[in-house]
């Protein structure tokens, strides 16, 4: 199969939460080029034309030269020094001749994307530092992706902070993973719950998705930590209800209220999730409408002995230090999409390391003013990564770049963009730009050092689509 599980697995439906852009699904190439080594051939065959026209040329060349000396009747003595000269340029045409031959031929690779990237940075080859040797990555990742070692399974010690951990129902791997890793996880949101309007009335769909059995066993003290995980579902405001929640009638705010705190009473959770301001543009109206309902719905469930975690874009202009430190003391913790950097269709990272950093710190000046703290920031890791072909942008789960390697690893090299901290899988021979970004247990360690830094929590979208060997590092 080889190459042809990139075309594969880019038909393949997405598993992307909706709120996150869509990339295009059409993705045809190609990539037969580099199975059927037609790159190759195709240098091989302009060498061979040049060389022949070379010939050509040196032939007309050299009959000139003979027939001009007939015409003069001698042949001109060559000087030592002569000699000596024409030796040089002839040393000097065969070297940059192998120069060019090996360049064409053996190294018939395509031209990496070279857009900027969030730190300034390029995707360029030359840029991709610290991996001498591509093969070995790859089957590095094949040996290991479901390693984990049984002393971290259950331990906490690794990461000691908050670490939110999404459960999607399309992605039932998920359900299993939150109870393997008891003790990785300090909250557990499973997605759900949906607030909207009928008959001019707020209501909660989504419950018949609720497991309280699953809820029970992952509410299990953890081996050896007896840490207990919160359940926190998540709750998405759509439809009409987007708006109406607006509304600065505190009627309307006291039913959405009421409408938060049955759902959580008949279920015995711990709080819920809160996607709203992500999904709105901000503007000035909207930032004071959504800045009065959040801290009074965060108020209401604080005073239930309830959290509320609010789910916010990793954009200053739409959420920034100032609205950190408005609802911190409301809000128990904020939820940042630090991913989907290049989900637009433009080949890069998903989530540039520089960029990740300058969120963070934007949003941390808030703590300078003593209310807002470090801890209630929760930077966001992608278990999901994106291919990336002349047609747009796909997203692509473990399992299936799991897959892709495999069929695939002769055809594609792997290497570590050290500007992004990201790992990128290519082709070596297609005539497109094509390429694919996944997390690793490296890219992963990364972030993680980085919120250690910085004092901040971790959540993760989403446990079901990762690959095992990352709680090696959680």
């Amino acid at each position: 199969m080889h190459v042809h599980a990139f075309i594969e697995i880019a038909q393949r439906p997405p598993h992307i939460n909706n709120q996150r852009p869509q990339p295009t699904h059409n993705t045809e190439h190609d990539w037969t080029m580099a199975k059927k080594g037609k790159g190759n051939a195709g240098a091989a065959a302009a060498a061979a034309a040049a060389a022949k026209k070379t010939k050509k040329s040196s032939s007309s060349s050299i009959g000139g030269r003979k027939k001009a000396a007939k015409q003069a009747g001698s042949t001109p003595a060559l000087s030592p020094l002569s000699v000596v000269l024409a030796v040089l340029v002839l040393g000097v045409a065969v070297w940059m001749g192998a120069q060019w031959w090996c360049s064409t031929t053996l190294n018939n690779r395509p031209h990496s994307n070279t857009s900027p990237s969030a730190d300034g940075d390029t995707s360029s080859d030359s840029e991709h530092a610290g991996d001498s040797d591509p093969p070995s990555l790859i089957q590095h990742v094949l040996d290991t992706h479901s390693r984990v070692d049984p002393e971290h399974e259950h331990s906490s010690a690794v990461y000691p902070r908050a670490t939110l951990a999404y459960v999607t129902p399309w992605n039932n791997k998920g359900y299993d993973v939150a109870k393997r890793f008891l003790g990785k996880f300090s909250h557990v949101s499973p997605v759900w719950l949906q607030l909207n309007v009928d008959g001019g009335r707020f209501v909660v769909n989504g419950e018949h998705d609720i497991d309280l059995g699953w809820v029970a066993d992952v509410r299990r003290p953890a081996p050896g930590t007896n840490r207990v995980a919160k359940v926190v579902p998540r709750i998405l405001v759509e439809g009409p209800a987007m708006m109406s929640v607006l509304s600065p009638n505190r009627d309307k705010q006291q039913e959405v209220l009421s409408k938060l705190l049955d759902v959580c009473s008949r279920n015995k959770f711990d709080g819920l999730v809160l996607e709203l301001w992500s999904r709105l543009q901000i503007s000035p109206e909207i930032r004071s409408a959504l800045t009065q309902l959040v801290s009074f719905l965060g108020d209401g469930m604080r005073r239930n002995n309830l959290e509320l975690i609010l789910v916010v874009p990793p954009v200053s202009s739409s959420f920034g230090h100032a609205d950190f430190d408005k609802l911190a003391s409301t809000v128990s913790y904020f939820s940042i999409n630090t991913y989907d950097y290049s989900a637009g269709g433009t080949a890069g990272p998903n989530a540039p390391y520089k960029w990740v950093r300058s969120t963070l710190e934007t949003l941390l000046r808030a703590t300078q003013r003593g209310r807002a703290k470090p801890e209630q920031l929760l930077l966001g890791l992608n278990f999901y990564g994106n291919l990336f072909t002349p047609e747009g942008g796909r997203p692509i789960l473990g399992r299936d770049f799991v897959t892709m390697l495999a069929e695939s690893k002769d055809h594609v090299t792997m290497s570590w963009n050290e500007g992004a901290r990201e790992h990128v899988v290519k082709p070596t021979a297609s005539s497109q730009p094509v390429a694919l970004y996944y997390p690793t247990e490296r890219s992963i360690q990364e972030r993680i050092a980085l919120a250690n830094e910085l004092g901040v929590g971790i959540c993760i979208w989403e446990i079901g689509q990762g690959l095992d060997y990352f709680y090696n590092v959680i």
